[in-house]
């Protein structure tokens, strides 16, 4: 067993292994984690099949609503989803985050390549993912590091759009009896 104290009073002891702060000790005010650190983790799981049959955007269904701890926190966002296609033909999809109603990243379109702004209400056609003349089932995680510089409450969400839908088949989402996870961490900076 090991004891730690500070002027007289025991703060901190191990007993074959397991740690912890005697009762009634506390940290303290003011108590900041460094830089890099995980502050808070969030997740959200959805396994219901999505059928996308229009060329919108379509929101994933595994939204996650948080208050940071500060307005410096970076959170990273990751989320995995399976896109299948089940007809022959020219079709893929796109695949971004939202922070409350705002697109944060981009996807490749047919315009003019990868757009410069996020293609929400374009009538460019997204692929992150684009197959000619085959069906496809295709596993993908998408991340991203957003800095929102709020203290009050925000809503991240993953969308999909797509591309030749519904002339050459719908989008599924979670086909088969896969699922889309969703997963945020929040760091001190």
């Amino acid at each position: 067993m090991a004891t730690l104290k500070l002027n007289n009073t025991t703060v901190f002891t191990e007993t074959n292994g397991a740690a912890s702060i005697p009762s009634g000790v506390t940290i303290g005010n003011g108590v900041k984690f460094p830089a890099g650190h995980v502050i808070n983790f969030y997740s959200n799981r959805h396994g219901t099949e999505i059928e996308n049959t229009t060329e919108n955007w379509t929101n994933m269904q595994v939204g996650i609503t948080l208050t940071p701890k500060s307005s410096s926190s970076k959170f990273l966002l990751l989320c995995y989803a399976h896109f299948c296609n089940t007809t022959s033909g020219a079709h893929g999809f796109g695949f971004l985050f939202k922070r409350d109603n705002t697109f944060l990243n981009t996807s490749p379109h047919d315009g003019s390549g990868p757009s410069a702004t996020p293609v929400d209400g374009s009538t460019y056609r997204p692929y992150d993912f684009y197959k000619d003349e085959s069906r496809f089932f295709i596993p993908v995680m998408r991340t991203f590091i957003d800095s929102p510089n709020t203290s009050s409450q925000i809503t991240y969400s993953s969308w999909a759009k797509g591309y030749n839908s519904p002339t050459q088949g719908s989008l599924r989402i979670n086909y088969a009896g896969t699922h889309t996870e969703f997963i945020i961490m929040e760091f001190a900076q």
